[in-house]
């Protein structure tokens, strides 16, 4: 194991004796995923692995295990999906004093906006993040991309509406990598822009303000879609903490002496499980119905997922908020030869960036020659380095997934 560099904050990190103790975090944050290897937990990926190598074993995933095990995961919920979106915002309203909905202009935001705003529930302010400064390009930058091309018009609809709309600069959080130490503070996906979000969306003095004066804040985050799965003669739900509700969580959350927002996800919740329920029989239904049973199972198969899910379970889960005929996708995994955009077809209006760096890709172009691109590339190599191909993939830099316990929803 190279441990080379590790001062004593981090080393606490590298062997299970001396890893995290997850309490006492604030209760608020309970319900947040986490990882653990033989019994401990571990608040990262990267810590979870080290600690999996060192004792030769697997990492485990989970995302509240016991209550959702509790659910019955076979009987869809009754009531059509919008009721159980409208239940989980308004449960949100009920909860804090002040919401910020984190928007991209992609389909889980846009869903979490739409049904608040069609509901007259209100929302104290709508908030966007990206790579704002006159040298970067916002037609190359993924998180501009988003905003620019899909988020106007549901920001002007908050305006009209009375809402607050903030755009946070991610380069407020750069700093963060002025040495590669961002490692032990980053999510699983290890991107540039997750690398420098935390200060820029949970640090915010407007907040710190509210919270001082003992007001409740909750940032809500969208993530992504819930996976059906089918394994061994039965379909199930499940999710990955790679691109899924593992991404966007930060070990900061859960120090004692931290006194943030909290951070709340809209989909994969505990408060009204049945929404994830019944995503989870829609986007089954779906597929038995279209393509039958036979081909279904091999188009949910865990190690060879339908590449095309994610833009089907769009279409699937939110009927009446989103239609990728009427705005931008963004083809977030898409790689060809060349570099930058290609807009391939403008009635579809699907947007790919053609370059394999597309998580960072702001780094790669604009910042190449500073040193805020070097220490997160040195960062990258730092990581992948301590752990072995059972636990990552080096040619591409990026964590092997793991998944949550399975959920069964029928039999095949």
């Amino acid at each position: 194991m190279d441990t080379t560099g590790v001062n004593n904050q981090t080393r606490r990190w590298l062997y299970p004796e001396l890893a995290f103790n997850p309490g006492p975090w604030r209760p608020e944050h309970n319900v947040l995923p986490f990882w653990t290897v033989n019994g401990q937990i571990y608040r990262t990926k990267l810590e979870a692995s080290i600690a999996a190598q060192h004792a030769d074993t697997w990492v485990k995933f989970h995302f509240n295990d016991e209550i959702l095990s509790m659910q019955d995961w076979t009987k869809e919920p009754e009531h059509d999906i919008d009721y159980y979106y409208r239940e989980r915002a308004q449960a949100l309203r009920d909860r804090y004093d002040y919401i910020v909905v984190m928007y991209s202009g992609g389909s889980d935001s846009s869903t979490i906006l739409k049904t608040f705003l069609k509901n007259n529930i209100h929302i104290d302010e709508v908030a966007t993040y990206g790579i704002w400064n006159q040298s970067i390009d916002k037609y190359y930058t993924l998180d501009n991309l988003e905003i620019t091309f899909a988020a106007t018009d549901m920001l002007k609809w908050c305006s009209r509406a009375g809402v607050k709309v903030s755009h946070l600069n991610l380069l407020d959080g750069i700093y963060l990598l002025e040495n590669d130490d961002w490692i032990w503070y980053s999510d699983p996906l290890f991107s540039a822009s997750q690398a420098v979000r935390f200060p820029t969306v949970y640090e915010r003095p407007e907040h710190r303000e509210l919270i001082d004066k003992g007001k409740s804040v909750a940032v809500i985050l969208g993530h992504d879609k819930p996976r059906v799965l089918y394994e061994n003669g039965a379909f199930y739900y499940a999710m990955c903490d790679m691109g899924g509700i593992g991404t966007g969580i930060f070990p900061q959350f859960f120090d004692k002496n931290y006194n943030g927002p909290i951070c709340e996800l809209f989909h994969a919740n505990v408060v009204v499980p049945e929404l994830m329920i019944k995503q989870s029989h829609m986007i089954l239904n779906w597929y038995l119905e279209n393509f039958g049973t036979n081909k279904t199972k091999k188009l949910l198969s865990p190690h060879n997922l339908d590449p095309r899910f994610n833009s089907r379970a769009n279409t699937i889960i939110y009927p009446n908020t989103w239609n990728e005929t009427e705005t931008y996708t963004i083809g977030k995994g898409f790689v060809s030869s060349g570099s930058g955009l290609a807009l391939d077809n403008v009635n579809s209006k699907s947007l790919h960036l053609k370059a394999p760096e597309w998580r960072s890709e702001w780094l790669y172009k604009s910042l190449s020659d500073t040193d805020y691109h070097q220490n997160w590339r040195s960062g990258l190599s730092r990581a992948f380095n301590m752990l072995g191909d059972r636990y990552v993939e080096k040619n591409k830099q990026k964590f092997i997934g793991t998944w949550t316990n399975f959920y069964k929803l029928a039999d095949a």
